[in-house]
């Protein structure tokens, strides 16, 4: 019993941590407006991955 309670606090802080992380993000694009096109990032990761050299993608105006 005590094991699941403490499992469910653990889950529980973990969210706590998640959302606060999330709102944290959100007031820097507020304060900044600058963002990233996910894709342009997956295909700038992938392509690293592969050993390519590419132009980092670059922040956009929201």
């Amino acid at each position: 019993m005590l094991e699941s309670l403490q499992a469910q606090i653990e889950l529980v802080e973990r969210r706590r941590q998640f959302v606060d992380q999330a709102l944290l993000a959100r007031e820097e694009v507020a304060q900044y407006g600058l963002i990233y096109d996910a894709d342009e990032v997956f295909s700038y990761i992938q392509a690293r991955l592969a050993g390519k050299q590419i132009k980092r993608p670059s922040p956009t105006q929201l």
